[in-house]
């Protein structure tokens, strides 16, 4: 059986997809056609449709490295403690199934009542305070305010 190397790497690259990362699979095809020396740097870069710095990056990651996987990347990891999310992780055990009481009950938490149309109210008059009315004035049917006595006195022996 013989293997035509532009055939392989023509299939093992006819599926990539521009800006996604290189597999292991094709990171090591690449280091292995530039150390044996059957391509150059360029040729590989566009058999691959890769741009040449690429296929550079990915030759000094072996000989940094030697590991054709993916390195792990910077930042704070995603992390979840919702028990919903850990049971979908299979880290807690699934809840039991929902009895048929327990299904309608919840159903009829989950409806809300309609909302009932309010009646407007009629505009209350304000009650305006003692200190505000003249001097004498009546407040209730006719009356003068029992605290205005020494007020109402005083203005009419004026």
């Amino acid at each position: 059986m013989k293997l035509d190397l532009d055939e392989f790497i023509t299939d093992l690259a006819a599926n990539r997809e521009k800006n996604k990362e290189l597999t292991p699979i094709e990171r090591a095809v690449i280091c292995t056609l530039v150390a044996s020396g059957a391509k150059g740097r360029s040729q590989i870069a566009s058999m691959f449709r890769l741009d040449p710095k690429t296929v550079n990056k990915t030759v000094e990651n072996w000989q940094a490295h030697r590991s054709f996987d993916t390195r792990p990347r910077s930042g704070r990891p995603r992390c979840s403690t919702r028990p919903r999310n850990l049971r979908r992780l299979g880290l807690l055990p699934p809840l039991p199934p929902k009895t048929a009481t327990q299904t309608k009950t919840s159903a009829a938490k989950k409806q809300k009542p309609l909302p009932q149309p309010q009646q407007p109210q009629p505009p209350q008059q304000a009650e305006t305070p003692a200190q505000f009315l003249p001097t004498g004035e009546a407040t209730d049917g006719g009356q003068p305010h029992p605290d205005w006595g020494h007020q109402l006195q005083a203005s009419t022996t004026i």
